[in-house]
């Protein structure tokens, strides 16, 4: 899986879930402060993901995820 498919569907996703348009969603953009999740947005974007790329994300690693970054890095690495 390419980088820069990881960080395409992270972006369409945040976006959705977030109510902006895609440029708006940087890799820096925090995802509570910039782009205003909440909790429920939260799980509901690991639910797509989980189901778009057919794995599991812990919980404990959800609290890890602050930025759209982080989520690209993360499954960079799982779907390596």
């Amino acid at each position: 899986m390419d980088k820069k498919e990881i960080e395409k569907k992270v972006v369409e996703v945040l976006a959705d879930k977030a109510s902006m348009d895609l440029k708006q969603i940087k890799p820096e953009s925090s995802l509570v402060d910039d782009l205003g999740l909440d909790s429920l947005d939260a799980v509901e974007m690991v639910f797509e993901l989980e189901e778009n790329y057919s794995i599991d994300i812990p919980d404990d690693q959800i609290s890890e995820f602050k930025t759209a970054q982080d989520i690209v890095t993360y499954l960079t690495i799982r779907l390596a």
